[in-house]
């Protein structure tokens, strides 16, 4: 039984997802000072829903989102949001957290790299498994059609 960095960072991002909508819901009720950071707290809000949904494999986010098919491009995401995050900008008591969520998001991001460079999760048509469950589903909807008429 070894460590297993998929299921680590399935956990972390997660933990990291609804510790950046928690954050961004406090500072959008209290940090009433700068408008621009209340745009961002929105923003944060529908990434971190974004990518909580790709980690449950959720058909529709991953259809409209395609970068987070795969995990480099999980990857890429999750660095850009931890380096936002890192934007110390506000003295709002929320702001430690949001620095240690941004660096744990980076770390993150950098073992979703690790994980593209070392694990084969897709087909040869570059499919995830989400998409190649739906594919068969739909394929499997088609053939009951043509069997039924």
């Amino acid at each position: 039984m070894g460590f297993n960095l998929r299921l680590a960072t399935k956990i972390a991002v997660v933990c990291c997802g609804i510790l950046m909508i928690i954050v961004s819901i406090v500072s959008f009720a209290t940090d009433t000072l700068y408008p621009i950071n209340a745009i961002l707290d929105i923003y944060y809000i529908f990434f971190s829903i974004s990518l909580i949904c790709s980690e449950w494999e959720i058909v529709y986010v991953i259809d409209n989102f395609k970068l987070l098919a795969s995990f480099f491009g999980k990857g890429i995401f999750c660095i850009f949001l931890g380096t936002i995050l890192l934007d110390d900008s506000s003295s709002k008591a929320s702001s430690v957290l949001s620095l240690t969520v941004g660096i744990i998001l980076i770390v993150v991001g950098l073992a979703y790299e690790v994980l593209a460079c070392t694990v084969k999760n897709k087909d040869k048509s570059g499919a995830s498994a989400a998409q190649n469950a739906a594919q068969g589903n739909n394929e499997k909807e088609q053939e009951n059609i043509q069997n039924n008429v």
